[in-house]
């Protein structure tokens, strides 16, 4: 039998606050940007783990595999797994001052593979959740009619489907309007992005905070609707 070691050397470096904050400037110095305040960092972070799945995939979930006892093993995940290595993540970048590739392979060659999967499943994410956004925007533009005429009220799945599909309907004609929804969401990101950190530092003060705010509206709106109380 062979048994095969591999060694992951993490170098041992003595920093001290004074020699962290004069890499950082000499990074800032070099051209690269950082965060203009603390609080759009944090917002951003917010921002990327909280989202459509929170809202609409979670209760869902608990729902189905019964309600409080599954809130048991996820709390448990989240403490004892998810919480500590997003501490890691959060250390290591700030620590190399570098992406996800070069922070994972400052530590060890070997370790770059993790940065790079991690790159690709934002981009994965990304692809996925902007056609979503798209078929927003179409529900969006249709809401601006007089109820009676909003076309999902009548068959909600037929008009999704009719959204959803690339080819439009069963006649196979192009669907331009989610199409279009979607370069404009293409557009948007490109807009937020282009600038780096500096420009998304400001979007995510705005796009953060309102859906919360949204959110607790729609809760509150709806505890005074009839039988709210039953619900």
């Amino acid at each position: 039998t062979l048994l095969y070691t591999i060694k992951f050397e993490i170098p041992r470096v003595k920093m001290t606050a004074e020699d962290l904050e004069a890499e950082i400037q000499e990074e800032r110095e070099k051209g690269r940007k950082n965060w203009d305040h603390p609080i759009s960092f944090i917002l951003a972070a917010v921002g990327s783990a909280v989202g459509l799945g929170n809202v609409w995939r979670f209760p869902y979930l608990v729902s189905k595999f019964g309600g409080a006892p599954f809130l048991i093993p996820y709390f448990l995940i989240l403490f004892f797994v998810g919480m500590p290595i997003l501490g890691m993540e959060l250390c290591i970048g700030t620590f190399f001052q570098a992406g996800d590739a070069d922070a994972f392979g400052s530590m060890n060659p070997r370790l770059r593979g993790i940065g790079l999967a991690s790159v690709f499943a934002g981009y994965a994410i990304t692809f996925y959740y902007c056609i979503i956004l798209a078929w927003a925007f179409v529900y969006f533009g249709e809401s601006f009619q007089a109820t009676s005429n909003i076309p999902w009220l009548e068959n909600t799945g037929e008009y999704f489907s009719e959204v959803s599909m690339s080819t439009g309907n069963i006649t196979g004609a192009f669907n331009w309007r989610t199409f279009v929804c979607l370069i404009a969401v293409w557009v948007i990101i490109f807009l937020c992005l282009f600038k780096g950190v500096k420009t998304t530092g400001w979007v995510v003060k705005f796009t953060v905070p309102l859906p919360l705010l949204i959110l607790l509206i729609l809760i509150i709106r709806a505890a005074f609707l009839d039988g709210s109380k039953d619900g």
